[in-house]
């Protein structure tokens, strides 16, 4: 009777408004990471030069990831020295703030400061990371705490799913131009009406115009003919990513020459009428003026946020003994030697970072396997993305409903193992779509499995007057295996001359092999899992 009401209890617990608010910030939060950082990418990609790309995009991707190493030991001593809950409440008002500034910085177009805009997000996702997990243990019993984590990675990994999707949405309304061919259409149209010609069926010439500044002189009006202007145009820049440039179509010689200018949905048109019977079109580079419209979802997404942290549960006011130190690499490193103590705590925190170690290098080489095997577009890309990521958010939830009120280790291996098997068949079978997206999905689901009784043992584990501190570290950890990821694939791809099917069969047999060295280290984990294939 007395463990029934108990669970009873915890069920309420996982429902009540505190927790739901929790949960609610959580999602909000990563929803609003990945969609600022997708939209700045996409910003960039529509406004920088293929060169400057190359350099912009890893550059943003590296200023996000910097600040969980940089900053993590600080949000673990205010995790621990203040309530986890007020910590929380600061981080999501801070956010508001920063989302402020970017919408700011896509007004004024300025690509730069966006780029600091987007490292104080990550600085403030760097602090909320350890309140965060030290909260779950604070507010859930023991027996809560496995599902608990569930529900969290189930809501993060729909967040990181839905926010691409909506980044994605919101750069077509607001950022990307028209697609070429539909933007030769307007052109066409918009040159005829501000010149007041019209093409006829003289063939337009195929030598680039040259760029003409626009200028405010009003455009004459001739009477036009049937004949459809889009029909005469030349297009003289079809490199990708490259906006449609110096546009020509034929018109009457007897059209008096006129220059003219318009916009061209959101981008700004140059028309210059000649006596020749040529009407040029310069189409600009300029980003479109509603950019900053997409940027304004962020910060309305960030207050939302906000007000859903009010409504979180109190906890605990912190401990006044909590340490704190300048150097971040010495207090991780005292943490790390702290955690050695414990011979489990330590295999949990190696098998939470290679969790994050093969997610990076199979976010990495996805799009290879896609674009050369498969031979798909970026929207495969997507599709597989949100495969994966929806089936580790269902994977973890089913694990902690399956741990039944403790730690269940016994996932860790069949999880890890299917894991591998499914990362192999990707790298075997992956060439054809229905194929891919069954590998991607199981290979997420099971590495919920896999991963949710190691994040779940850390917080556990860690002493509570020091939980922050340790959860720092953690973050620190896995985001120092992420790069190390990232640097592998290089690895992998350039040096070795690997192809992308190659690399998923390597990421299965690097995933044995770390399941082998963690039976080594924990010969109970093959015992933990026997016990759990025997429950009913």
């Amino acid at each position: 009777m007395a463990a029934a009401a108990h669970s009873t209890t915890d069920l309420r617990i996982l429902k009540s408004i505190g927790f739901r608010a929790f949960l609610a910030t959580q999602f909000l939060g990563a929803f609003n990471d990945n969609l600022f950082k997708l939209l700045l990418v996409c910003f960039a990609m529509n406004l920088l030069s293929r060169e400057q790309q190359n350099n912009y995009i890893p550059l943003a991707t590296a200023l996000f990831t910097l600040p969980y190493i940089l900053f993590s030991s600080y949000a673990g001593f205010l995790a621990d020295r203040f309530s986890k809950r007020a910590v929380m409440i600061a981080t999501k008002a801070a956010e508001i703030a920063i989302m402020g500034c970017g919408y700011y910085f896509f007004r004024v177009h300025a690509t730069t400061p966006l780029l600091l805009v987007l490292f104080a997000m990550g600085a403030q996702s760097a602090f909320f990371g350890p309140a965060k997990y030290g909260f779950l243990p604070e507010v859930l019993p023991a027996n809560a705490l496995s599902r608990g984590n569930g529900a969290v990675q189930l809501f993060t990994f729909l967040a990181i799913i839905l926010g691409g999707a909506a980044a994605g949405r919101l750069a077509t309304m607001y950022i990307e131009p028209p697609p070429p061919a539909a933007m030769v259409e307007q052109a066409a149209t918009a040159g005829e009406k501000l010149t007041g010609s019209t093409a006829t069926s003289t063939p337009a010439t195929s030598t680039p115009a040259t760029s003409t500044p626009a200028t405010s002189t009003p455009a004459t009006s001739t009477p036009a003919t049937s004949t459809p202007a889009s029909a005469l145009v030349t297009d003289t820049a079809t490199a990708p990513n490259v906006l449609p440039q110096d546009r020509k179509y034929a018109h009457p010689p007897s059209a008096p020459a006129s220059t003219a200018s318009t916009d061209l949905g959101a981008i700004p048109v140059s028309v210059t009428g000649t006596s020749a019977g040529t009407t040029e079109l310069s189409v600009t580079t300029a980003p479109p003026a509603t950019v900053h419209l997409a940027a304004i979802y962020c910060v309305g997404i960030a207050v939302i946020g906000f007000i859903a942290s009010l409504l979180i549960m109190p906890t605990p006011p912190g401990h006044r003994g909590a340490a704190f130190t300048w150097n971040p690499l010495s207090t991780h490193w005292q943490t790390i030697r702290a955690m050695r103590k414990d011979h489990l705590l330590i295999l949990c925190l190696f098998g939470n970072a290679f969790f994050w170690f093969i997610g990076v290098l199979f976010q990495s080489n996805l799009p290879l396997l896609v674009k050369n095997d498969l031979g798909a577009s970026d929207q495969t890309v997507g599709l597989l993305l949100a495969a994966v990521a929806l089936g580790i958010g269902i994977g973890s939830s089913a694990a902690g409903f399956l741990s039944r009120g403790k730690i269940e280790y016994g996932l860790v291996l069949p999880g890890g193992f299917f894991m591998a098997l499914f990362a192999i068949s990707l790298g075997l079978f992956g060439r054809w779509l229905a194929p891919a997206i069954l590998c991607v999905s199981l290979m997420g689901f099971c590495s919920g499995f896999f991963q949710l009784p190691l994040v779940t043992a850390i917080q556990k584990r860690s002493p509570a007057d020091r939980r922050g501190q340790f959860m720092g570290a953690v973050n620190a950890v896995d985001c120092l295996a992420m790069l190390l990821a990232a640097a592998f694939h290089w690895l992998l791809i350039k040096p070795l001359g690997l192809s992308a099917s190659a690399v998923f069969v390597v990421l299965g047999l690097l995933t044995l092999g770390v399941l082998l060295l963690m039976i080594k280290k924990a010969p109970a984990l093959i015992w933990r899992a026997k016990q759990l294939s025997l429950r009913p």
